[in-house]
């Protein structure tokens, strides 16, 4: 191929000889072309700028390439069959070049020269395609928020060959490109700053990070007087003169001078990497950084009802925290109703957990579940149904007869089960509860109160959100379609988020309800009960959600496993370790108050191996105004040996050999 193939004379042959072409130009945002047909396009950016962007499922976007000037792209390099979420898209206003594939092999009628040279010309550009392709392999491949920007940092400033350029993205942009939450991005471009790796500038970007510590050379001879050292020490003598013992023998006879220079620039690039990790420790400090969370202080139980709520006893709690947001009369003891049920969905649900049954479990009908009254499906002693059939029942239409047939096998029998039932109360800490029954009709000394209610609501919804799957069904049907069902929650069709969970009414109890909801990923737990009518109830629930959707914020810092920082190793085979959240760090506040929101990372600088799975390297600990709401573990991603002299001989020796097989 011609090294001295220029890209931009090519083009300008291409548009001006005899083969088949289409110039277009697209104003910025429109489409360029899709993935969605076969069509063998070469597509080659003659001005401007084009992004290839997928969307996934969900409609997120993510932009797998940048096309500048002179770029080449199209069907040809992703297939239709592939993704029928691709489009090239114009990032500003553009000129592009289409040519079929397909006419390469299409003797020109002309016999011009043009086309003598049209195929090592797009040989060459088809090869810096490829080139940029693994570089953006490359990109992705990292594990981290600050790797991939490290990264693609140096990939601009080696084609820029400056310390300092210009990001042709916007952050919303870049994050995109690197595939990676933006608001993780700016907190970790903001902790590069702090840390002086870079300095930016709106979208110019410095390297820094390149000026802490020695350089290659100096870090090399570091190394190599260290291994000297250690090795005279342990043989106990005294060096002599560096070349007296040396004699040469048949590596060094053999004309293998290659394999030395290999060898030894193998050698210089494990110490370099060495140095530059040990050279660039990290210091955290207190970081007063406003971030978008939420968390709150206030645990009181506001007793004056300034909501106007007709009920007996009502909560508002948030489900991840438990947290009350409101309340009045919380303990007071009252006949529950059906919402009795709640707990026993919670029992069917660990039970499935725990292997005692499946969802196609067949569970017979008794006479005595048979004779039960109030809500029921009319089940037969002659007929079974599955636990799928039975949880559709009891959660959709508050089935009776279901539910004692479930705890019948389940506890031996009803009583067996309610025994189950108080159990399990106690131990979630419903004091104020006692179960007289599975189903919830009317008995003697059978109570609970609205604080012991969201407790169990909170537990079946937290632990076994596939309850959701039934709790959240509006119309249905059983028996082939020939028994309907229609849900008693009406908040399920009318509320916005509405989750579930159960209603529950008779003459004692008047009118109850556990309802859930979930909105901008908070979570809501409202309990009313003693409402005097069934409208009352649905409309106090709603007020209460309404209220806390309105005033609470609830957004999560981070997942358990995410990386929140790469931290340097000392005397290990690897010469830096994720350190990750042990647990999901999340916290609830009133909206408004998130500039209040500070926190402080406490990370050693550096850790020495070895280095174990899961230990603890430090903390992160949130603030709201001073107090401290939440501290979350940081542990070790991964597990790090020691390194030694024969760690760092195997490493050398199969890189080496590696290069001698290419």
């Amino acid at each position: 191929m011609d090294t001295n193939f220029d890209k931009k004379i090519f083009i300008e042959n291409f548009k001006n000889n005899c083969s088949k072409i289409q110039i277009k130009k697209f104003a910025k945002g429109e489409i360029v072309t899709t993935y969605i047909e076969k069509r063998s396009q070469i597509c080659i950016v003659i001005s401007g700028e084009i992004d290839l962007i997928r969307y996934d499922f969900n409609g997120n976007k993510t932009i797998i390439g940048h096309f500048i000037d002179n770029d080449i792209f199209g069907e040809v390099f992703y297939p239709a069959n592939t993704n029928n979420e691709l489009f090239a898209v114009a990032h500003k206003n553009s000129e592009v070049l289409f040519y079929n594939y397909d006419s390469l092999s299409t003797k020109c009628k002309k016999n011009c020269d043009f086309h003598k040279e049209l195929t090592n010309g797009l040989s060459q550009l088809f090869l810096d395609q490829i080139v940029a392709l693994n570089l953006r392999i490359e990109l992705l491949t990292k594990k981290n928020t600050r790797g991939k920007i490290l990264s693609y940092f140096e990939m601009l400033s080696k084609g820029t060959l400056r310390r300092t350029f210009i990001l042709p993205y916007s952050y919303t942009d870049l994050a995109d490109f690197l595939s990676v939450d933006r608001s993780a991005m700016m907190r970790e471009l903001k902790l590069l700053i702090d840390e002086g790796f870079i300095k930016k500038h709106n979208n110019k970007i410095t390297l820094l990070y390149w000026k802490k510590g020695p350089g290659p050379f100096f870090c090399f001879c570091l190394n190599v007087i260290d291994i000297t050292a250690y090795t005279l020490k342990k043989r106990k003598k005294r060096p002599g003169p560096f070349f007296h013992n040396l004699r040469p023998g048949p590596f060094f006879q053999g004309g293998h001078m290659k394999k030395i220079i290999i060898s030894l620039f193998l050698l210089i690039s494990l110490t370099t990497s060495t140095c530059y990790a040990f050279s660039n420790n990290y210091t955290w400090s207190v970081l007063e950084n406003t971030i978008e969370t939420s968390s709150s202080n206030t645990k009181d139980i506001l007793d004056d009802n300034f909501l106007n709520l007709e009920a007996g006893s009502a909560i508002l709690i948030e489900q991840n925290s438990g947290q009350i947001l409101y309340g009045y009369n919380v303990h007071e003891k009252l006949h529950p109703a059906s919402v009795t049920k709640v707990m026993s969905l919670l029992l069917i649900m660990e039970a499935l957990d725990n292997g005692k049954i499946t969802l196609d479990t067949q569970i017979p009908c008794s006479s005595n579940a048979a004779s039960m009254g109030g809500s029921q499906i009319w089940l037969d002693t002659t007929e079974t149904l599955s636990v799928h059939d039975m949880l559709k029942a009891i959660a959709v239409v508050s089935a009776n007869d279901c539910v004692v047939a479930m705890a019948e096998y389940l506890g031996g029998t009803e009583d067996g089960f309610v025994q189950m039932m108080n159990a399990r109360a106690k131990e979630l800490g419903m004091n104020d509860t006692t179960f007289k029954n599975c189903h919830g009709l009317d008995e003697d000394e059978h109570l609970t109160s609205a604080y012991d209610i969201a407790l169990m609501s909170r537990e079946l919804l937290a632990n076994h959100p596939q309850i959701t799957e039934y709790s959240t069904i509006w119309i249905d049907s059983l028996r082939d379609g020939k028994s309907g069902l229609s849900n008693t929650n009406k908040l399920v069709k009318n509320y916005a988020g509405c989750t579930g969970l159960k209603t529950g009414s008779t003459s004692l109890a008047q009118f109850n309800l556990s309802a859930s909801a979930t909105r901008d990923g908070l979570s809501l737990i409202a309990v009313i009960m003693k409402a005097p009518t069934s409208a009352i109830r649905f409309n106090n629930a709603s007020s209460l959600l309404d209220y806390g959707f309105n005033n609470y914020s609830y957004k999560s810092f981070g997942t358990q496993g995410e990386v929140v920082k790469s931290i340097v190793v000392t005397k290990g085979i690897s010469q830096e370790i994720n350190a990750i959240y042990e647990t999901s760090p999340s916290v609830l506040i009133k909206k408004g108050e998130e500039s209040g929101i500070t926190y402080e990372l406490n990370l050693n600088d550096s850790i020495q191996a070895p280095i174990t799975q899961g230990q603890q390297l430090g903390t992160i600990k949130y603030y709201l105004n001073g107090s401290e709401l939440e501290t979350v573990s940081l542990v070790a991603e991964s597990s790090v040996e020691k390194i030694g002299l024969l760690n760092m001989a195997k490493s050398i020796f199969n890189n080496w050999f590696t290069l001698m097989r290419e």
